[in-house]
C-alpha cells in the first residue's frame, strides 16, 4: 500500500521521512530515537488509529507512547491509547481518542505548529508521539492495514498451509504484503462509493477486517491461475457482500470524534 503524500507526512525531530515509510513495498527508514524528540504525522483528515511496519523492532521496549495533537494553538493529549506494538517491539497498531472536551484544530501552515516550523506543509492536521525510553527500528511504513493472517487462519485456513505459501513465493511465510494490499483495495472501494475521501476517516479498522481476508484470498487464487479462477470468483463475491450494508465507522464531519449517527452509517443506505 502506497500512502500519497498529499494525504499523509511523516517527520522524526527534523528529517522528513514520508517517502521512506509511505511504501510498504520498498521503504525503510533506519530509526534512532532518543526520548527527547518526536514523531509527528500530519494528516487530510483526523484519525485515530496507524499500523507501524517495522523490518527490525526494539530490543527492548520503548515504554508506552505519549500522543498529542495540534488544538486551538498548542499540543493537547489525547486519551485511551492502546499500544499493540507492545512498546515498538513488534509491528503493529496504535489507536487513541480525542478527549471528549478537545478537539483537532487543521493548521494552515506547519511553521505556525510548535516543533515543525523547518518545513512548509499546509493544510495539515498534526499529531506527534512520544516515547519515554531511547530505542532503534527498521521503520517500513506508517499507514492503515485492517487484516492479518490469524484472521486469515479462520477463514481460509487452507491458504495458510506452507506449501501454498511457498508455492506462491519462495520463502514466502505470511500474507503480510497481500494485507497491504487489501487494505489499499478497500479504501479505494469505499472513496468509489463515497462514504470517504480518506482513509483516516475510517474510525473502526474491525468492521473491514473480514472483507481485507477474502481480497487476500481473492488476490491469492488469481495468481494460482486457471485451476483457481472459481475460488477468486467466490472470494471476490465474499468480498463485495462483506462491504455491502455494513455498519462503517467514518468521521463524516472531519472533526476527530464519533457521532452516534456516524456509528450507524449503514453503507446500504448511500448509492454510488
Amino acid at each position: 500500500m502506497t500512502v500519497s503524500l498529499l494525504t499523509q507526512r511523516v517527520i522524526h525531530n527534523t528529517t522528513d521521512i514520508s517517502v521512506n515509510v509511505g511504501d510498504f513495498r520498498s521503504g525503510v527508514y533506519s530509526m534512532t530515537y532518543v526520548n527527547t524528540q518526536y514523531v509527528y504525522i500530519g494528516s487530510s483528515v483526523p484519525f485515530n488509529n496507524i499500523w507501524v511496519e517495522m523490518t527490525t523492532v526494539a530490543s527492548g521496549t520503548a515504554g508506552t507512547p505519549v500522543i498529542q495533537v495540534w488544538y486551538n494553538g498548542a499540543w493537547t493529549a489525547v486519551v485511551d491509547i492502546i499500544d499493540q506494538t507492545s512498546g515498538m517491539t513488534a509491528s503493529g497498531r496504535i489507536s487513541w481518542a480525542l478527549d471528549i472536551d478537545s478537539g483537532w484544530s487543521i493548521e494552515q501552515d506547519c511553521d505556525d505548529v510548535t516543533g515543525l516550523t523547518a518545513f512548509s506543509i499546509f493544510n495539515r492536521y498534526w499529531m506527534r508521539i512520544s516515547w519515554p525510553n531511547n530505542f532503534t527500528c527498521g521503520l517500513a511504513y506508517v499507514g492503515q492495514k485492517f487484516s492479518s493472517d490469524t484472521m486469515m487462519e479462520s477463514l481460509y485456513p487452507d491458504l495458510m498451509q506452507s506449501t501454498i505459501l511457498t508455492g506462491f513465493k519462495a520463502g514466502k511465510t505470511t500474507w503480510n504484503e497481500q494485507h497491504f494490499m487489501a487494505s489499499e483495495s478497500i479504501i479505494k472501494e469505499i472513496r468509489k462509493r463515497n462514504f470517504a475521501t480518506q482513509g483516516g476517516q475510517l474510525m473502526d479498522w474491525s468492521v473491514f477486517e473480514d472483507a481485507g481476508c477474502h481480497k487476500v484470498a481473492e488476490i491469492v487464487y488469481q495468481a494460482f491461475g486457471l485451476p483457481y479462477v472459481e475460488h477468486a470468483k467466490l472470494s471476490a463475491a465474499r468480498f463485495q457482500a462483506e462491504l455491502s450494508g455494513k455498519y462503517y465507522v467514518v468521521d463524516v464531519n472531519k472533526d476527530g470524534q464519533i457521532s452516534p449517527n456516524e456509528i450507524a452509517n449503514r453503507s446500504g443506505w448511500m448509492t454510488r
